[in-house]
This record gives structure tokens, sequence and C-alpha cells, in this order.
């Protein structure tokens, strides 16, 4: 829930796009490093 709620920080910041949680999910596990065939992408 931690990474969550940071790539909902984040998408606020830099997309100025409003999220909820479910929206954030695929950034949160970029941020969280478990996809890491996407690192550098």
């Amino acid at each position: 829930e931690e990474y969550i709620a940071i790539a909902i920080l984040r998408l606020v910041e830099m997309e100025k796009a409003v999220v909820e949680g479910a929206g954030a999910a695929g950034l949160a596990a970029i941020l969280q490093g478990l996809l890491p065939e996407l690192k550098g992408k």
C-alpha cells in the first residue's frame, strides 16, 4: 500500500492525473522493482 500511495502522488505531481489505487498499481509495481524487465524503459 505504501508504494501505491507513492505512485498516486507521483502521478498527481508529474502527470497532473488523479487516479485511484487500482489505477496506480502498475506504476507501484514498477517503483517497487517487481518488474525488472521494464527497468530503464
